[in-house]
């Protein structure tokens, strides 16, 4: 079935063609009767100021399309509402049997052709209503920083996770520098690398509103930590390591010196912007700070067995993801307790 606003005629003027009165038609394809395909305006071509009446009326005809059961077409809400836009609900004879149908047994409907049959006049606010919703809005309007270009935020990022990395290196001694073989470097620093530079630039696209995001910032944390993983777990060995908690120990107290002042630092930078999911940006910030450790570590343990580095290397990644999460999870809930 498809229906067809056929034509639109203004009142008081005889129509002599499709062409002799200034309209639209609308023509509705498909299994369902708001289909729109079309939306066509014919000019007039009589005098000028047959163009200046005063209302139109539009007409709408059932053109069936031959198949048994075509009336009893299901409508949606949806459908309902596109038709309820074009013609004119003050009049029943308007609409099809099966949109009027849908209204009669459908509230949401009821309630929009109510809403599309009222004057204009009838919708006008009064003075005090508006006042109202205008202190309701502006009551707890604050005045707002002007957003820094996301190229300085991106190159913030970048430059304090250098920085930090850099001086944990001078601090700590690249003792695991020499040790590793030339395709495990490549491997494994590289795929750091690029592992903080896109969660640098997620954290970029999440603080300003409107930009969009190449990655899904929710699933980019998850899917990084997995490539580290596999790279780690390519690029080396299990090897025998009796001492495995302690030395694991001693990575966790040199980590956290690094972790901590890179998360302080990358919270006071995501601050300046326009964050819409705390959650997100928490939780992508805090493993890019448990990146600059893993970095660290990297360089600086000598420790080549593949589940000591899957463990207390490439584990503060993991451990930052959560550790951002959870103290951004925290704020919101303190910060709804006490608006």
């Amino acid at each position: 079935m498809h229906v067809r606003s056929a034509r639109c005629r203004f009142a008081g003027q005889s129509t002599r063609g499709l062409n002799d009165a200034e309209g639209e038609w609308v023509e509705f394809r498909g299994n369902s009767t708001s289909n729109i395909l079309k939306r066509r305006s014919s000019k007039n071509e009589g005098e000028p100021g047959l163009r200046q009446a005063s209302h139109t009326v539009a007409e709408f005809c059932i053109v069936g399309s031959g198949e048994k059961g075509a009336e009893r077409s299901s409508m949606k809400c949806r459908e309902v509402e596109q038709l309820l836009a074009i013609s004119n609900t003050s009049r029943a004879r308007l609409l099809t049997p099966s949109v009027r149908a849908h209204i009669e047994s459908c509230s949401s409907c009821q309630q929009s052709a109510r809403i599309a049959e009222l004057p204009i006049t009838e919708v006008q606010m009064n003075a005090s209503q508006i006042d109202r919703l205008q202190k309701m809005i502006i009551e707890d309007m604050r005045p707002v920083r002007r957003l820094l270009p996301s190229w300085v935020f991106l190159s913030a990022f970048l430059l304090v996770f250098g920085a930090l990395s850099y001086v944990g290196m001078l601090y700590l001694r690249p003792c695991d520098w020499f040790v590793f073989m030339p395709g495990q470097k490549i491997a494994v620093f590289s795929t750091l690398a690029a592992s903080a530079g896109l969660l640098a630039f997620s954290l970029v696209r999440q603080m300003v509103p409107g930009k969009k995001s190449l990655f899904r910032p929710e699933l980019l944390p998850v899917c990084l930590f997995v490539v580290l993983s596999l790279v780690i777990g390519s690029a080396f060995q299990v090897r025998t390591d009796p001492h495995f908690l302690r030395s694991g120990e001693a990575c966790l107290k040199a980590g956290i010196s690094y972790a901590i002042p890179a998360a302080v630092v990358f919270w006071l930078i995501v601050r300046r912007g326009a964050v819409l999911s705390p959650r997100i940006a928490g939780a992508t910030a805090g493993m890019l700070a448990g990146l600059v450790s893993t970095t660290v570590l990297e360089v600086h343990c000598p420790n080549l067995n593949v589940w000591h580095i899957l463990v207390w290397h490439i584990g503060f990644a993991l451990l930052g993801f959560l550790t951002g999460l959870l103290i951004a999870i925290a704020g919101q809930a303190l910060g709804n307790r006490m608006s």
